[in-house]
């Protein structure tokens, strides 16, 4: 029997869960650094709370990943580390179901940051709303988030910085979970 690393994908719809983001400085959850975490509380499918917080990795980020988030290595500066914020982030979950956007790659980075900072594993299920979208959604070609909330007129752009994406990945399920009632 293989070793369970994380949760269960779900696809359904629910009206209490948590919308997740992270920014990272690069692919790879093992050698990169998340740099910016964020959630969005969702009871009785209306906005609860918020948890939003820039991390400081330790070293200088690339422009690219300044390109793409603007954030930049000064703003990361006077952040706190991984070590004080991820367990304040777990908290902040708690034992909920996770909605995210491409979550596998977010929930990749947390369960590995829990390993390493927090010895413990990261274990809640998730929703994926590019999933979800997919089956919804089967003639349109490309599922990202920037389609979405251009497709379904939750916003123009998506601006990659972790808590904006969250709240739009939420207007999206949102959009989905109505969309899905009327077929």
């Amino acid at each position: 029997m293989a070793h369970k690393t994380k949760g269960n994908s779900l696809i359904e719809f629910i009206n209490d869960y948590t919308v997740i983001d992270i920014e990272t400085t690069g692919l790879s959850a093992s050698k990169c650094c998340i740099i910016e975490v964020a959630a969005v509380r969702v009871r009785g499918g209306n906005i609860a709370e918020t948890f939003q917080s820039l991390i400081n990795p330790g070293y200088e980020i690339r422009g690219f990943i300044t390109e793409l988030t603007g954030i930049t290595t000064e703003m990361l500066e006077s952040a706190p580390y991984i070590d004080e914020v991820l367990p304040r982030y777990i908290e902040f979950i708690n034992t909920d179901i996770i909605v995210g956007h491409n979550v596998n790659f977010d929930i990749g980075f947390i369960c590995d940051k829990c390993k390493k900072w927090l010895s413990m594993p990261f274990m809640n299920d998730y929703i994926d709303t590019m999933q979800i979208s997919r089956r919804l959604f089967r003639e349109h070609r490309h599922h990202r988030l920037s389609d979405l909330i251009e497709r379904f007129c939750v916003a123009e752009t998506v601006e990659h910085r972790a808590l904006s994406d969250a709240l739009k990945t939420n207007d999206c399920y949102v959009y989905m979970k109505e969309y899905a009632k009327n077929l």
